[in-house]
């Protein structure tokens, strides 16, 4: 018999959760001898109730062959645990799922960085926005996006990504063969053709709540790090935080006002020792040597829906500039347009630490947060501190490798 059909055997069988499944792992050695266990030696797997034991004997794959069947029509495919495409970040887990159905042509077994983007449904005009240029600049840089289909922050998410020229794989707490929600049919075909959606749930199967916490530890798994952009107190995004952290996982997190709820999850993580996302060059600077070693798609190749999300043709400008400006300070390039002095007007409500620190930027041109340290002589948290607040302020921008230049405004 197809060990497909085995594996989809064992994951179908009502009350065979996960962590059932780990443990006949342990007790046997590959999907074949727990398939042709008998009653005896399945009593020896503790967690396995006298219901497990009995549907374990009946060995019906009936509801096997049907599952394939949906599947096919479905437009997707299945990877088991032993299959050679399976994503090896999937095995760090203690349960993982074993069986994965997915739709699309994302290529699991390729290098890649990944980052989780996670946030809640009910989020702001801030929330979207920050979502929204988060990913695209990261999935510009080479990042593939990981996230649900959920509302808010999840399909804001996958759509920047898409627009931003990258892939994104989206994993449901359901089917492939079930939109949820609805709206989202058009964002659900074209996550499909920039990557895939995924799940562990066979087709068929409703976005029952229970479902969703458990499809956050696959996104937290899949990823090499991950943002939380907005986050009331309670919200998934918080349980997602958490599979992350207990896996190791880089946590970064965008602070928001302390007067709104939807920020008190994003600054709870803050105060708990999760890094800062000011921009996304916090993020790209960090995981600039991983996102070197992964080889990047030519741009829009197969994608027949090329330039669809892209209208707004001052942003696609605005954005080649930051890019190109990026470029020049790396290089050693950067040249002012205009002068710049430091009795500029909009220079004069700076503190006298933030106009030394200006004057030295002004004087050098483009520099590094290191060389300011030296120059200035001001405590490394202190430099930090002030670089970050003139970011906010518009007076300086940062560049990749931490160097800066003044604003252009």
């Amino acid at each position: 018999m197809d060990r497909m059909l085995k594996w989809i055997w064992l994951t179908t069988l009502k009350g065979m959760y996960s962590a059932k499944i780990t443990a006949l792992l342990d007790r046997f050695d590959s999907i074949d001898e727990i398939y042709a266990a008998g009653e005896t030696e399945y009593r020896t797997v503790s967690v396995l109730k006298k219901q497990d034991i009995e549907r374990l004997c009946i060995k019906n794959i009936n509801e096997a062959e049907k599952v394939i069947s949906r599947t096919a029509e479905a437009g997707g495919y299945i990877i088991t645990y032993d299959n050679d495409n399976y994503p090896q970040r999937l095995k760090k887990l203690i349960n993982p799922p074993y069986v994965l159905y997915v739709k699309g042509n994302y290529d699991f077994t390729k290098n890649s960085a990944n980052i989780g983007i996670v946030g809640t449904r009910d989020c702001s005009k801030y929330g979207e926005a920050v979502t929204s240029k988060m990913c695209i600049d990261l999935s510009a840089a080479g990042f593939t996006v990981v996230s649900g289909l959920a509302k808010g922050i999840d399909t804001i998410a996958a759509t920047a990504a898409i627009k931003g020229h990258g892939e994104t794989i989206a994993v449901l707490g359901c089917g492939i063969d079930v939109i949820y929600p609805a709206e989202n049919e058009g964002l659900y075909k074209e996550i499909a053709m920039h990557g895939a959606v995924i799940s562990e749930y066979p087709p068929l199967t409703m976005p029952v709540a229970t479902n969703f916490p458990e499809r956050n530890r696959i996104i937290a798994a899949l990823s090499d790090c991950l943002l939380i952009t907005e986050a009331p107190k309670k919200s998934g995004a918080l349980i997602t935080a958490k599979r992350a952290y207990e896996m190791g996982i880089d946590i970064f997190s965008v602070p928001g006002n302390i007067f709104m709820p939807n920020s008190v999850g994003t600054n709870k993580l803050i105060k708990a020792g999760a890094k800062i996302a000011l921009s996304s060059l916090d993020i790209i600077d960090e995981y600039s040597g991983l996102l070197q070693t992964v080889k990047k798609s030519d741009e829009g190749k197969g994608n027949p829906n090329k330039g669809l999300y892209y209208s707004e043709e001052q942003s696609i400008k605005k954005e080649s500039k930051t890019k190109e400006k990026s470029q020049q300070v790396q290089k050693g390039k950067i040249m002012q347009i205009k002068p710049v002095d430091i009795n500029d007007e909009r220079f004069s409500a700076l503190s006298e630490e933030e106009k030394k620190i200006t004057e030295l930027i002004i004087n050098a041109g483009s520099i590094s947060t290191d060389e300011i340290i030296r120059q200035s002589a001001y405590p490394v948290s202190k430099v930090n501190s002030l670089l970050s607040l003139m970011e906010i302020e518009n007076v300086v921008e940062k560049h990749p490798g931490n160097i800066y230049t003044i604003s252009g405004e």
